[in-house]
Order: C-alpha cells, then sequence, then structure tokens
C-alpha cells in the first residue's frame, strides 16, 4: 500500500511540474504545425471528413482525440494548454515508467524524468512547441516498443532460467505476454497511421520471428513465439482497420486517395525525385548517426550534458575498479541485463528509423533522440549506485560544482530566463492569431462561409467558423502536390471553385510554392494571382504581436483580407 502511494506521489509530481511549466509560460505560441493539428481537430469536431474537408499524408489520428476538447467550449488558450498537458505528461510518465524499468529506483526514475522534461519543454529549444505532435506519436511508438521488451527478453530458455534460479522475478507468465504483446501491437497501430516515420516495430517483429532460426536452447518455443506474434500482428491490424474505418469518408476513391496521400504525397514533398539510396539509405543515416546521435551541438540542453557528465562519471569509476572484469564478468552482466541492454539497443535504432523519414535537423524531430538520452542517463544513474555515501564524496561534490551548477545558471540565465521574460509580455496583448479571427469573422458576417486560405502561418479553422476551400487549409499542398496527384481534374475544378468563393486570405508566409520543388512560375500560383487581381480587392490589413518564433519578420507584414468587388460587409452594431 506504502509503495503504491509512493507511485502515485511522484507521478502526481512529474504532471503538477508540467502544468506549472505551462502555466508559466503565458504567451504560449504555437508553430505551424501545431497550428494545423488543432485546426484539423476542430474540422473534425464540426464533421469534417478526411480528403473532403481537410486533407493530410497522415491519418488524423491525434487530431481524432484531440478533437472531444472541442466540444468543452473552452477558450483557445485553455485548449492550448490541455494539449500541451497532455502530451508532455503522457511522454514524462512514460521516461519515468521506463526508469524505473531500468534502476528500480523511483528517485533516480523521478530525477531522469524531470531533466527530460525541462529539456524538451525548453522555450529556447522549441518555443513554437512544434515537436508536441511528433513527440506524442513517438511516444506511442517507444511505449509499443517498451511493452514488447519482457516478451522478446525471454526469448533466451538459459537467460528464462538464469533469472529463475538467481529469483530475479521478471519472468511474465505466457498469459500475460500474450496481453502485452496485443497491447503493445495495438499502441503501435496508433503510432504508425498517425506519422509514418515510426516503423521500428516492423523490424522488431521481423527480428522477433526470426529468432525461430536460432538453436533450441537460444530461443522461445516456437509455438510461443508465433503466439506473441500472432498477437502483436492481430492487434496490429485490429488498431489500423479501427482507424481507417473511423477516417472513411464514404467516398468510393477513399482507398485510392489513401494510397496517394500516404505513400505518393512524402516522395513527392520530401524526396522529390532524388535518388532514395542515395538521399534516404547513405547520406540522412549518416547525418544522423554522426550528428543525431551525440548531440554536440546541442550540449547546453540539461539532458545531453548531464549524460555526458553521468557517463564520464561512470567510466571513470569502472576504469579506477581494483577487481577488473573477466570475459565470464561479461557474459553475466550481459544475462542479468539483457531486457535493459535490449531496451538501449531498440532505442537507438529508433532514431535512425524514425529519422531517416524526416532528416535530422529541425527540433521538432529530435524527440527520439532525446528519449535515447534520457534511457543512457537513466541506466548510466542506476549503475552508479548513488547513496548516502556518494552524496558526501568530495570528487561527486566538485563534478557539481564544476560541471552542472554553471552550465545550469547558463541555461536558465541566458535561455530560458529571457524566453519566459518575452512570453510574459505577450500576455494581454491583442495577438495576430486574434486579430486576424476577428477580422475575418466580422468579414464572414452573414456572407459564405467557405474561404480560401493562401499561406500556412497562422491559420485560424479553429476560431473562425469557416471551410476551407476546397478542403485546403492551406496553400501548401496546391501549387505541386495537387496537380500531380490528380492532373487537369484538380486544375479545372480549382478554377471552377474559385468562382463560387468571396472572401480570401492572404498570411504572411504566401506563397508556400517552393515546397516539393515548385517555384512562382507555377500554373496555380498564376491563376491565383491572375483571379484575385482581376475579381478581388483588398478589405482589411491585419497585424499583430505574436511573431512566430522562429522568423519574427514574418508576423509583421500582416495578412490581407480580400472579398469579391462589389461586395458589401455588413458592420457589427
Amino acid at each position: 500500500m506504502l509503495n503504491t502511494i509512493k507511485k502515485i506521489i511522484y507521478i502526481i509530481i512529474i504532471i503538477s511540474i508540467v502544468a506549472l511549466i505551462f502555466y508559466l509560460d503565458k504567451g504560449m505560441i504555437i508553430g505551424s504545425d501545431t497550428t494545423t493539428y488543432m485546426d484539423l481537430s476542430y474540422i473534425i469536431h464540426r464533421g469534417g471528413l478526411l480528403f473532403i474537408d481537410y486533407y493530410d499524408y497522415r491519418l488524423p489520428v491525434f487530431p481524432y482525440i484531440f478533437s472531444f476538447v472541442y466540444g468543452l467550449s473552452f477558450s483557445d488558450f485553455t485548449n492550448r494548454f490541455i494539449m500541451h498537458f497532455f502530451i508532455y505528461s503522457f511522454y514524462a510518465i512514460l521516461i519515468y515508467a521506463i526508469s524505473i524499468f531500468l534502476t528500480k529506483s523511483k528517485k533516480i526514475s523521478l530525477l531522469t524524468s524531470l531533466i527530460t522534461l525541462v529539456t524538451i519543454t525548453a522555450r529556447q529549444f522549441d518555443a513554437g512547441r512544434n515537436i508536441a505532435v511528433p513527440l506524442f506519436y513517438h511516444s506511442l511508438e517507444l511505449l509499443s516498443v517498451f511493452l514488447f521488451i519482457p516478451v522478446f527478453a525471454c526469448l533466451l530458455h538459459a537467460q528464462e532460467r538464469y533469472r529463475q534460479a538467481n529469483k530475479i522475478d521478471t519472468v511474465y507468465s505466457v498469459k500475460k505476454k500474450i496481453y502485452l504483446s496485443a497491447l503493445s501491437g495495438f499502441i503501435f497501430s496508433l503510432a504508425f497511421w498517425g506519422r509514418q516515420v515510426h516503423i521500428f516495430p516492423f523490424f522488431m517483429m521481423g527480428l522477433f520471428l526470426a529468432t525461430n532460426l536460432l538453436p533450441k536452447q537460444f530461443r522461445l518455443p516456437i509455438k510461443h513465439n508465433l503466439i506473441f506474434s500472432f498477437s502483436f500482428i492481430s492487434a496490429f491490424i485490429l488498431g489500423s482497420a479501427s482507424i481507417i474505418s473511423i477516417s472513411y469518408n464514404g467516398s468510393p476513391n477513399f482507398f485510392i486517395d489513401l494510397k496517394k496521400w500516404l505513400i505518393d504525397v512524402p516522395r513527392i514533398g520530401y524526396v522529390n525525385g532524388t535518388d532514395p539510396l542515395y538521399d534516404v539509405l547513405l547520406r540522412r543515416v549518416k547525418q544522423i548517426i554522426l550528428l543525431g546521435l551525440p548531440q554536440f551541438e546541442n550540449h547546453i540542453y540539461p539532458i545531453f550534458w548531464i549524460n555526458f557528465i553521468a557517463a564520464l562519471t561512470y567510466l571513470g569509476k569502472l576504469l579506477f575498479l581494483k577487481n577488473r572484469y573477466s570475459a565470464a564478468d561479461l557474459v553475466d552482466f550481459f544475462r542479468k541485463d539483457f531486457p535493459q541492454i535490449l531496451l538501449i539497443l531498440f532505442s537507438t535504432i529508433i532514431v535512425v528509423t524514425s529519422l531517416i523519414g524526416t532528416a535530422y535537423g529541425s527540433p521538432r524531430h529530435l524527440a527520439p533522440i532525446i528519449s535515447l538520452h534520457a534511457i543512457l542517463l537513466s541506466y548510466t544513474l542506476g549503475k552508479l549506485k548513488f547513496n548516502k555515501d556518494t552524496v558526501k564524496n568530495p570528487i561527486f561534490i566538485l563534478i557539481i560544482i564544476i560541471f552542472i551548477f554553471p552550465q545550469t545558471y547558463n541555461f536558465y540565465r541566458y535561455g530560458e530566463k529571457q524566453s519566459y521574460a518575452a512570453s510574459r509580455k505577450q500576455e494581454g496583448t491583442k495577438l495576430f492569431t486574434y486579430e486576424l479571427a476577428d477580422a475575418l469573422s466580422e468579414t464572414l458576417k452573414e456572407r459564405s462561409n467557405e474561404v480560401l486560405i493562401l499561406g500556412g502561418y497562422s491559420t485560424v479553422a479553429r476560431l473562425v467558423d469557416y471551410k476551407p476551400f476546397m478542403g485546403l487549409n492551406s496553400d501548401v499542398f496546391n501549387y505541386i502536390i495537387m496537380p500531380r496527384l490528380y492532373g487537369d481534374n484538380f486544375i479545372n475544378s480549382f478554377k471552377q471553385n474559385l468562382e463560387k468563393v468571396d472572401t480570401a486570405v492572404i498570411l504572411p508566409d504566401y506563397p508556400n510554392t517552393d515546397w516539393a520543388g515548385g517555384n512562382l512560375n507555377n500554373e496555380i500560383y498564376k491563376i491565383t494571382e491572375n483571379y484575385l487581381s482581376k475579381n478581388f480587392k483588398l478589405q482589411k490589413t491585419v497585424k499583430g504581436e505574436n511573431f512566430y518564433p522562429l522568423n519574427p519578420d514574418l508576423y509583421r507584414k500582416g495578412a490581407l483580407i480580400y472579398i469579391r468587388k462589389n461586395t458589401k460587409i455588413r458592420k457589427s452594431p
């Protein structure tokens, strides 16, 4: 009972700190990716259908989950808080659970979770919180792998007999392994369909099935292996069928569109005709391994430099041991820590498999790397075996004074403090997003609510009751993707639907012709410009104080609201 209370207390501490972090972020800017997902959630809440009312090259797993929030009638700020609180709490608790598995220490696990949380929520790292939704899907993939580790780790008969002989109580019953396998497969289906870069569990399951080829003493009974594999695969198929059925829009072309958007669009948008063998398998993997895994360029963030210091401390401890390790000791170490080593190995591979589809570089893609460093830090701290004597050790105190305190001060004083001060200045300020929403609402009063949106930062579908033109909530897909997928049918439909629109919004980043290799000679761009210049007039220019954190000059351009000529706007009394 006492142990359960302690577990609950530690989890309450974690979620309380998550709540405090976002409470202190008074401005709570959200970047383009997060804005898009929130808009999709609202469109879904309003009854919007995939490939009709909105388009995306991923199935809307998170938007469907989050869409219920819009039925609660909270403010946009509250909705942003709920989204961040949910995602980051889920991730921090997952890191805590993994650390418990690695160390069996609640205190070390709490410390690791909080260090990871401070890193991934740092405003200087990702002020726009664009990592949020990718972090959610990464957490699902990591959870799926974590749940399957006890099943995979028992594949060796010798390993299982060793644990039983040494009274190590981590052997699960066959029934529980079936449950873990099924749960792992279902959770993986959510991660994969929500973001198709999360593919490692496919390799994990393939490797697990391949162990049937090993000698009998080094594998599970084939019957058990196949049962666990079947449980995982069946649950994955069930989850996949559920997600696809929920997303189904009733169109006879739904599965054709599904193939186009899930397979063709990422290839067009991210590979764009380059040699996949070189661009993906060689250049990206090389970049991920050499730059991504070490994270030397991001050493200012706590999880990385604390992990480096802990690793060096542990290495120093090993080097100064009087008793040297023998080959037998290493074998014994491998047997004892096989599940933990397996998790570390899998987490390392996840970094490569996750980033190979997005490329290393942007903070929004760094969640797998942060998780790997969190897992390594937890494992290292567990091996250091902190106790009262360790804390009193002069060397330990010197390490804290020389390496930890100065870096902590620099991280706070020259980064987070200034960033949160800027966030506080935005509290009570009329922000760009809300200025645009108010102006657009005024423009649409008692008129058609279908709006041509040109640009991507920052759309306001969740704030204004309008229908995106042809289901396109930004102009990103207009120029290359839609014509490539649907040919002249889209171009002709685009022209015809322009006749039905009497409101257009040009956002600060218009036009997005360069995505997927386009330029200003694009046919759709020329059609749009020509039609607007002949048939529309400027109704209002909207500016605000909410500057996109990675490009503060972007919002200074403001947004332009156009209406069809001879249209009269009914003003509020």
